[in-house]
């Protein structure tokens, strides 16, 4: 159907093919149960930049970009992949997967060395989450989870 290539191909995979940002925001929210996510709608714990809004977090200084919505939390994270320059390394990456040199734990590891987290064990715990519950037992679910929510956007505009 039209929805379930949406899935595969959507504007976001574009930038960064959509399983590894599914992956990377059910690590960074912990599956959608973060502080961050339900009362910021962050996806990836993204800090605030600037004149932005933010959440302050409860054991350091630091400053954890708010959102109005969700997908402003996608658009800045592809625009910091797009943009920054120190993701240039997640570019180069991106462009060798495209040509079929690269995979996707390859753009984990580049997303792991731009210093997208402190966690030593980050890109280990994403690529877990990647290969065993987005890419494995989970992608069903959620293609028809996707696919169901596409559907329904669609209709309500």
């Amino acid at each position: 159907t039209k929805y379930s290539r949406q899935w595969e191909s959507s504007s976001y995979a574009e930038v960064s093919p959509n399983s590894i940002l599914i992956a990377i925001a059910v690590h960074e929210s912990a599956w959608g149960s973060s502080r961050f996510y339900k009362d910021g709608n962050n996806y990836f714990n993204l800090v605030a930049e600037k004149n932005e809004d933010f959440i302050k977090a409860l054991r350091s200084n630091q400053k954890v970009a708010k959102y109005r919505n969700k997908e402003e939390s996608v658009k800045k994270f592809l625009s910091w992949i797009s943009n920054k320059k120190h993701y240039q390394i997640v570019r180069d990456t991106l462009l060798k997967y495209k040509k079929g040199i690269s995979n996707k734990d390859d753009i984990i590891d580049s997303i792991a060395s731009t210093g997208f987290s402190t966690d030593q064990k980050w890109a280990k715990n994403v690529k877990f989450t990647h290969k065993n519950r987005i890419d494995g037992k989970n992608k069903d679910e959620l293609k028809t989870l996707f696919i169901k929510l596409y559907a329904n956007q669609l209709s309500l505009e």
